[in-house]
């Protein structure tokens, strides 16, 4: 599962149920980011390094899901 901003309390509630996760921070304003633009682009990106790791880590390539909360919910839809 790849957990897409403020997620990081479900880990544990994912772990007991046999989910491993991953989670995508968002960068910073700061830095020049743009969540309308660089927040999806980052997800996708996010969601195929998972992808491309996913014999590595002993996970189902076919079997990745994305959950957001806050901003990270419109970027998981």
């Amino acid at each position: 599962m790849l957990m897409v901003g403020g997620c990081s309390d479900l880990v544990t509630l994912f772990a007991s149920r046999g989910i491993s996760t991953a989670i995508l921070r968002c960068r910073l304003r700061s830095d020049g980011y743009d969540m309308a633009v660089d927040g999806l682009h980052d997800t996708l990106q996010a969601i195929l390094l998972v992808r491309a790791n996913a014999s590595r880590w002993g996970l189902d390539p076919a079997r990745i899901g994305c959950v957001g909360m806050s901003a990270g919910a419109e970027h998981a839809a």
